[in-house]
C-alpha cells in the first residue's frame, strides 16, 4: 500500500470509528494532490458530480485513467502475442498474476468479475484459465494429457494477449480522484479505498450507493435477506427456517454438519388476525425482480396459505446464472479439460450461495 493509500484509508477510518458495522458514509475526503500536476490521458477522470456509469475506480496516487485496464496488461504480456508450448504453462500463471488488476485478489471469482460487467467471454476466460492452472477437470484417461494441456495454455495465453478492454472501460467505468468525489456518495464502513473498484446500487432511487465489486453480491444478498424477512413478517410468520442447499446431492457427514451450523432459524409470535391486502411495493422494492416472493405473496394474500418453501440466492437479476452458463462454451475447445456432467448444477449452487427457505405463517381469524 503507498503512503498516500495509507493516509486516505487513515482518514476514512477516523471518520467512520464510530459508525455501526454494515453501515454506508457519507464520504468527503480532500488531497493536497489535487495541486500536482499530472500527465494527460486518453481517458479522463470525472469532475465534481458528473457520475452516470455504473462503476467508480478511485484512482490512486500514481494512476491514470485508463492505467486499470492498459498498465497490467502490458506487464503481463510484456508485448507477447504467442508463447513457446513448452513454456505456455509458465507464461500463462505469470499474465493471471499480473491480471489481478481486475480484482485486487480472487481473480477466480465468478462473482467479482461478473460485478464489472465485462465483456462477454471475458469472465468464462479468466475462469477457465484458472481452472486449467489448478488442474481441475483434468481429462481423464489422456495420455497426451502434458502436451494438450500445454497446447491449451497457449491458446489461453493468446486469448488473453488479444483482449482490448479498453472500450469496456470507457464504457463503463468514471475514474475519479479522492478529491474530486462527491460528499454524497455512500460506502460501506472503510471504503473508499485507492486503487480500488466500486459498484452502484442496482436501484435507480439509491445510485449514490457503491459497494466494492469484490463484495457486491454479497453485500446485496444480506440486504435482500432482510428484505425476505421483512415481507414474510408482513405476511404473518410464525416460522422461518433458511438453510444452505450443499453444492452436490450425495451428503457427507461434513456437508451436512455444515448446513446445519450455518441454517438460520427465525421464530415470532402471532401479530395480527388480519392479512394486508397488498404489499407496497415501495416498502418491499426487492420484490418486483423476485419472482418465488411474489408467488409467495399470492397465496398468502389471496388464498390464505399457512407454510411456503422455497429457494433463495444472491443473484441480482440473473447476472451471475448468465456468467456460470457461458463457462461451459469455453471448456469444450479444449483438449486437456472435460467438465463433469453436473458442472452446471454444481458451480451454481457454490457462486450463488443457495438457501431453502420454509415459512410457517399464522392462521388468519379466530
Amino acid at each position: 500500500m503507498s503512503r498516500r493509500q495509507r493516509e486516505f484509508t487513515g482518514i476514512a477510518a477516523s471518520q467512520l470509528s464510530n459508525q455501526s458495522a454494515g453501515q454506508l458514509t457519507h464520504q468527503s475526503v480532500q488531497s493536497d494532490a489535487a495541486l500536482k500536476s499530472r500527465p494527460s490521458s486518453q481517458i479522463q477522470p470525472v469532475a465534481d458530480t458528473h457520475l452516470l456509469k455504473p462503476l467508480l475506480h478511485i484512482l490512486d496516487d500514481d494512476e491514470n485513467p485508463g492505467d486499470m485496464v492498459n498498465r497490467p496488461k502490458q506487464i503481463a504480456l510484456q508485448g507477447q502475442k504467442d508463447v513457446y508450448i513448452a513454456r505456455a504453462e509458465i507464461e500463462l500463471r505469470r499474465a493471471m498474476q499480473a491480471l489481478s488488476f481486475l480484482t485486487d485478489s480472487e481473480i477466480n471469482s465468478i462473482s467479482t468479475l461478473t460485478a464489472l460487467s465485462l465483456p462477454q467471454t471475458v469472465a468464462p476466460l479468466f475462469w477457465t484459465i484458472n481452472a486449467l492452472l489448478q488442474e481441475k477437470y483434468a481429462k481423464p484417461n489422456d495420455p497426451q494429457w502434458i502436451h494438450n494441456r500445454n497446447r491449451d495454455a497457449r491458446v489461453l495465453f493468446q486469448q488473453i494477449a488479444n483482449l482490448n478492454l479498453t472500450p469496456w472501460s470507457k464504457r463503463l467505468v468514471d475514474y475519479v480522484r479522492p478529491e474530486d468525489l462527491p460528499s454524497t456518495l455512500l460506502f460501506p464502513i472503510g471504503h473508499p479505498i485507492l486503487g480500488r473498484t466500486y459498484r452502484r446500487h442496482p436501484f435507480k432511487a439509491r445510485i449514490n450507493q457503491y459497494y466494492p465489486v469484490t463484495d457486491y453480491f454479497s453485500i446485496l444478498f444480506k440486504e435482500r435477506e432482510q428484505a425476505l424477512l421483512s415481507l414474510l413478517g408482513q405476511l404473518g410468520a410464525t416460522k422461518i427456517v433458511m438453510t444452505p442447499i450443499p453444492a452436490t446431492t450425495a451428503l457427507s457427514c461434513q456437508e451436512n454438519l455444515a448446513a446445519q451450523l450455518h441454517q438460520k432459524v427465525f421464530r415470532y409470535p402471532k401479530r395480527s388476525n388480519t392479512l394486508p391486502e397488498t404489499i407496497n411495493v415501495k416498502e418491499h422494492p426487492w420484490v418486483a425482480g423476485e419472482p418465488a416472493w411474489q408467488s409467495v405473496i399470492k397465496e398468502r394474500v389471496k388464498r390464505g396459505a399457512l407454510s411456503a418453501q422455497f429457494e433463495f440466492d444472491c443473484d441480482v437479476m440473473d447476472m451471475l446464472t448468465a456468467q456460470i452458463q457461458k463457462i461451459s462454451q469455453m471448456i469444450p475447445g479444449l483438449s486437456s479439460m472435460k467438465l463433469p456432467d453436473d458442472h452446471a448444477d454444481t458451480v451454481m449452487t457454490q457462486v450463488l450461495h443457495t438457501r431453502q427457505v420454509q415459512v410457517e405463517f399464522a392462521e388468519v381469524g379466530g
